[in-house]
């Protein structure tokens, strides 16, 4: 008899206990899931601002490069002043409208050492000048009259942004990738100082390979 009563006020005792235990360790496992969730709603607002930053500073450079493909383009010399003058442009080619290279002069001789070094390392994109054209639409239009074309040399990926005319010429303009690099990095929040209190997280720029830049 006496044993049972023994086992009934251990019962009466550690049930509770127990049920106490296992509510502290539910509702501080509920409240990490919380906190965790939060930071990654935080965390998940800071990246899409930063975001929102490099569009617009995309879509500015953009337009800028833009204005350099409809700009008159006439002879050699033209073109060279406007690389020259441009630390956003590293090179730029022409294309008639058969796609047939005008610039750089594919002559022995006539080009200079920047042009010929940009003939080599974008000799995988030149095919005709598909690589500048896009497919009519659904209504029988011309495509897109301006884009984006990628590749990668060296050790990253590269930028050409081009513009095609209505008679079919392609105009286009290699982006100095260290430049517009560091456009980006100037657009992105200032590092915090170590032991900073609102140091919570940290911000990487990195190139495709994982590099961090």
């Amino acid at each position: 008899m006496k044993t049972k009563l023994n086992v009934i006020l251990l019962l009466i005792v550690a049930v509770p206990l127990g049920l106490i235990a296992w509510l502290g360790v539910k509702t501080a496992r509920d409240e990490q899931e919380r906190v965790q969730m939060r930071f990654r709603e935080l965390l998940t607002g800071r990246l899409a601002d930063i975001r929102e930053g490099i569009g617009r500073l995309m879509a500015q450079r953009e337009r800028e490069l833009l204005k350099i493909c409809q700009f008159p383009l006439a002879d050699p010399d033209t073109i060279r002043g406007v690389v020259a003058s441009n630390r956003l442009v590293r090179q730029i080619f022409v294309l008639d409208a058969a796609g047939k290279m005008i610039h750089p002069p594919l002559q022995e001789g006539a080009m200079t050492r920047g042009e010929s070094e940009f003939i080599v390392r974008t000799r995988s994109l030149w095919g005709g000048g598909e690589a500048f054209r896009r497919p009519p639409d659904e209504r029988g239009g011309a495509g897109e009259l301006h884009g984006w074309r990628t590749w990668f040399w060296g050790e990253g990926i590269n930028l050409i942004f081009w513009w095609r005319y209505l008679s079919g010429r392609v105009v286009g303009a290699e982006v100095d990738r260290m430049t517009l690099m560091s456009d980006i990095i100037a657009v992105l929040p200032a590092t915090e100082a170590a032991g900073s209190a609102r140091m919570d997280g940290r911000l990487v720029l990195a190139e495709t390979g994982g590099k961090v830049i």
